[in-house]
């Protein structure tokens, strides 16, 4: 049981008329407040229409989902809507509205004054990158993909919503802006502490921005909910192990931070050596010393980037034959 969870999940089945079997069955998840559950599984397996119940979009046939212990279904729906935020792949801005109105058209249906509205909106463009001065007066069709996204983020928070309903909202988006735009939803989540439903049918992106992953099967049945590490390093079935790949040990070092591990003394460090932040995940020291050809890096504190101590190329190796001992138990 997870304490102080905002959304949940009881007994929920959704079948549509005329269909052989259920689009998702059996629900039984909560999700805690502030956390990014990301949704992840093959095509049609139901991740979209589990995310799309919560907002009443999608009506479920069975069992019961709960917003701050209220049953949504109890709520109206109009209402429901303008409380949550909901941010699509294909962004869904109104064409012939500028970007600043894109981002008001939730408050002004709010009933927000125009100050108010003004300010948030002003708030929010500079928050995602897309400040007003630069971008409010600009109509969707001026942006690039990437930006467009960055307004659809800003829009879907324009209310300060507990919650955020994202449905492969990167989906669309190259490979280079895609990163970045999950980074820049990781620094505003560390900021905002939203509670996040994140649709994605990629495991790689499931693991990097979840704190919890839903693994749906093809049976339309939640087959594993936990870690993103646990999901890794114990799947809890064939399925889920088949979904993840053989990658999982090199996943998992995208999970673990460099304060993590020992460090050695910095007197030994050689001056060539590449720095890194001791916040960084060991897949990120791994790829510094594979572009530098560097045997160790130096790792720095938070503050002012003062070297704290180094980190081998030994030493990584053992945390990822470490890893990878764990998979082979859980293969066992």
């Amino acid at each position: 049981m997870i304490d102080d969870a905002l959304i949940a999940f009881e007994g929920v089945t959704k079948t549509y008329p005329g269909a052989g079997r259920a689009a998702i069955s059996g629900l039984d998840f909560r999700i805690p407040r502030g956390a990014i559950l990301t949704l992840v599984g093959p095509s049609g397996c139901g991740k979209t229409t589990t995310m799309k119940m919560v907002n009443r979009l999608i009506e479920p046939s069975s069992g019961r989902i709960s917003l701050d212990g209220k049953d949504v279904s109890k709520v109206d729906a109009t209402a429901l809507r303008r409380s949550i935020g909901y941010v699509i792949q294909q962004v869904g801005l109104f064409p012939h509205h500028t970007i600043s109105q894109n981002v008001a058209a939730v408050p002004r249906l709010l009933g927000w004054d125009k100050r108010r509205t003004h300010d948030r909106v002003a708030e929010l463009l500079d928050l995602v990158g897309v400040p007003m001065s630069d971008f409010g007066d600009r109509y969707p069709a001026q942006l690039s993909g990437g930006q467009a996204q960055r307004v659809g983020v800003a829009r879907a928070l324009a209310a300060n919503p507990d919650v955020l309903l994202m449905d492969e909202p990167f989906g669309a988006i190259d490979p280079i802006t895609r990163v970045e735009l999950q980074g820049e939803l990781l620094r505003l989540q560390r900021e905002m502490h939203k509670t996040i439903l994140f649709v994605t049918h990629d495991i790689d992106e499931a693991v990097k921005m979840g704190d919890r992953i839903a693994v749906f099967d093809s049976n339309a049945t939640l087959a594993q909910y936990d870690t993103p590490d646990a999901v890794l390093a114990r799947p809890a079935s064939d399925f889920v192990r088949r979904f993840v790949g053989d990658g999982a040990a090199l996943q998992r070092l995208k999970l673990r931070r460099i304060s993590d591990v020992p460090l050695v003394d910095f007197a030994d460090a050689s001056a060539d050596a590449p720095r890194i932040a001791g916040s960084s995940t060991l897949h990120q020291a791994l790829d510094a010393l594979l572009h530098s050809h560097a045997d160790h890096v130096v790792v720095t504190a938070v503050d002012g980037g003062r070297p704290v101590g180094t980190l081998s190329f030994d030493r990584l190796r053992l945390a990822l034959r470490e890893a990878e001992g764990a998979e082979r138990e859980v293969a066992r």
